[in-house]
């Protein structure tokens, strides 16, 4: 998950849009698209949804590899029937 740190650049573009690169620790670091200068806060809160879509992303790919391995077992289970 990405956790906010500091802001290493912020910039706007010619089309007026600003553009801010923030480390998010880990040497890791994101960049945000704002119609506006932002604010830490804006930024931050910016940061919490990404980690929100993250979330619910590992939580629908955790459901389906269980629904997979449910799957498996069932037809493990199936062969060893059908071989003994």
């Amino acid at each position: 998950m990405f956790e906010y740190k500091s802001i290493i650049r912020k910039i706007q573009d010619v089309a007026g849009k600003w553009r801010v690169f923030v480390d998010v620790g880990g040497g890791e670091s994101i960049m945000l698209k704002f119609q506006q200068d932002p604010t830490i806060q804006q930024i931050k809160d910016e940061i919490a949804k990404m980690n929100q879509i993250k979330l619910t992303e590992k939580v629908n790919e955790l459901e389906q590899v269980k629904q997979q391995i449910q799957a498996l077992t069932d037809r493990k289970n199936q062969l060893e029937i059908e071989i003994i």
